[in-house]
């Protein structure tokens, strides 16, 4: 039985999906198995969940790099 720590290290902070083993940086497994996210849009998803506090009401937001992740990641601030 994996330990507690062993347990976490596959966390996707985008679906909110934990799993055993790891992801690795560019290879096969470094998307994640629920959501197909990558490296980049985990981070991103962290730092919007961090920064949604003190960003407050987002009147207007310009995605140039459309992925399906990332939009939904960016929905989260509510943009009017």
């Amino acid at each position: 039985m994996p330990s507690l720590a062993e347990y976490f290290k596959r966390y996707c902070s985008v679906c909110d999906h934990a799993g055993r083993g790891s992801f690795r940086p560019g290879r096969p497994g470094a998307r994640c198995p629920r959501c197909k996210s990558l490296g980049p849009h985990r981070f991103l998803a962290v730092l919007v969940d961090t920064l949604q506090p003190a960003l407050g009401d987002v009147d207007l937001l310009l995605d140039i790099a459309l992925h399906s992740v990332t939009t939904g990641v960016l929905g989260t601030l509510q943009p009017r």
